[in-house]
């Protein structure tokens, strides 16, 4: 529990790779399969689209530890609709009005069975993109990878790109009376395909400003600072590497200093047309919190995973992950979790 907000510490590599979800996050370049539900052409001025995706999927989870696993063996479904309600264009830019909604009965990943209802007004030029509304920047792992409401943008230029947020993020309905100010930067250098690297600082702070807070409750202030980079030699070769810093303040009523702590994460990954081998190593401090990102507190973990997508209707995941908990007492109550899973996964459209 920090602060007046619940929320939940899910480790970096425990989130479920974007090959079975089909939502489309607005703001960012995820790929999914969709389909066009209207006939548009693009020379028109105006016009309206309609995309669907589903999913159905289920896994086994084993083990002699699968009673401390995270996750539970089940079988699950996932519907995406998202909504362009306008576009205008002219001259390569464009203004659009999106809405997207995501249905989800899978409760291991998310709280509300609704994990996506976004209303998004969206501009955009050849050179930039502003967003006012729900939007994901797309920051790194360890610093931005959560949905917030307010307004987000990207400048680009040559060989360098600046991103920017400023809002709030309510963690559910409860916390709306209490909303979290969010902020971040992120300076982003693209060399060519082959080479990014980025530096980002983002922020979190509670307010109690809305007259039905309860100011008997702790405000949080959260900062986070990484460095991460990514490098592609070859068409089959993927290479990611970020290191991270948080400074916490759990209580700013209080007098007592700040909390530091790092974080790393180090994945490599080998594609093929319909094959997907990807394994990695991360590790953070027990004092290491990250508000808006993936924050893998007090924990050193080993894990991969393996994807075969047999055509655009099936595929099939093997994923493995090996953690020690309780770091800075490992010498007494070091805790050993392995957790093997076996998903197979289907979009009926």
């Amino acid at each position: 529990d920090l602060g007046s907000h619940w929320v939940s510490v899910l480790p970096a590599s425990r989130a479920r790779p974007p090959e079975p979800s089909p939502g489309i996050p607005l703001g960012t370049s995820t790929e999914t399969l969709q389909t066009n539900l209207n006939e548009s052409e693009d020379e028109k001025v105006y016009s309206s689209h309609l995309w669907t995706d589903s999913a159905l999927y289920g896994n086994w989870v084993g083990g002699r530890g699968k009673g401390y696993s995270s996750r539970n063996s089940g079988t699950y479904y996932e519907q995406n609709l998202r909504y362009e309600l306008f576009t205008t264009k002219a001259s390569g830019d464009s203004l659009s009005l999106l809405m997207d909604t995501t249905y989800d009965n899978d409760d291991r990943e998310f709280s509300d069975a609704f994990i996506l209802n976004q209303l998004t007004l969206e501009s955009r030029t050849p050179k930039t993109q502003a967003t006012f509304g729900h939007a994901y920047p797309e920051f790194s792992p360890f610093t931005m990878s959560q949905q917030m409401f307010g307004l987000s943008g990207v400048q680009k230029f040559s060989h360098t790109n600046v991103k920017m947020f400023s809002g709030y993020r309510a963690v559910d309905n409860d916390s709306l009376r209490n909303p979290r100010q969010v902020n971040g930067m992120r300076l982003e250098h693209i060399s060519d395909n082959s080479f990014t690297m980025g530096l980002n600082a983002v922020g979190t702070r509670d307010t109690h400003d809305n007259p039905s807070a309860n100011r008997d409750l702790p405000t949080l202030r959260n900062k986070v600072y990484s460095f991460d980079m990514a490098l592609n030699p070859g068409e089959n070769w993927q290479f990611r590497a970020e290191y991270a810093r948080s400074d916490t303040d759990f209580d700013q009523r209080s007098t007592v200093g700040n909390q530091y702590a790092t974080a790393y994460r180090a994945e490599g990954s080998y594609l093929l047309e319909q094959l997907k081998a990807h394994a990695g190593v991360e590790a953070a401090d027990t004092a290491f919190v990250s508000v808006l990102g993936e924050s893998p507190r007090d924990q050193r973990a080993y894990f991969g995973d393996l994807c075969y997508e047999l055509n655009q209707y099936f595929g099939l995941q093997l994923l493995g992950r090996t953690s020690r908990d309780n770091l800075d007492n490992y010498k007494r109550a070091t805790l050993v979790r392995n957790e093997p899973e076996v998903k197979l996964t289907m979009h009926p459209s």
